[in-house]
């Protein structure tokens, strides 16, 4: 993936590159993640003039996947869409039980063990 991702923004020595160790660093990312650690190290590169690998190690540390936990932002997707002929036919089913859903939305949400999204809200002292 990104070898792939990495020739598709010019970086044909991307081969040389050690991928694999940086596929260790992204178990559980999605594609569209990959590719945006892609995105940022190729901006690093040009801005910084730094090659390819060290700009890609540096977005690897900048970076952390945005969806964490896959299930919930699936089941929280389907339980906001309004209509069902946009959900392909496998998320139709979970729409029919709606309370299932829900519970399930409920209990992944307060699973103290799952990982943590985002950062905790603060109050503004205006």
């Amino acid at each position: 993936m990104f070898a792939a991702a990495l020739r598709r923004y010019g970086h044909a020595e991307s081969e040389r590159l050690p991928l694999a160790a940086c596929g260790a660093r992204i178990e559980g990312w999605t594609q569209a993640e990959i590719e945006r650690a892609v995105v940022k190290a190729n901006g690093l590169a040009r801005l910084r003039g730094l090659p390819i690998g060290a700009a890609l190690d540096e977005a690897l540390a900048l970076l952390r996947p945005a969806t964490r936990d896959i299930q919930l932002t699936t089941a929280l997707a389907v339980a906001e869409c309004d209509d069902a002929s946009l959900l392909p036919a496998r998320y139709r089913a979970l729409l029919e039980d709606r309370a299932e859903l829900e519970a399930e939305i409920a209990r992944r949400s307060a699973d103290p063990t799952a990982p943590q999204r985002g950062r905790p809200a603060r109050s503004l002292d205006l």
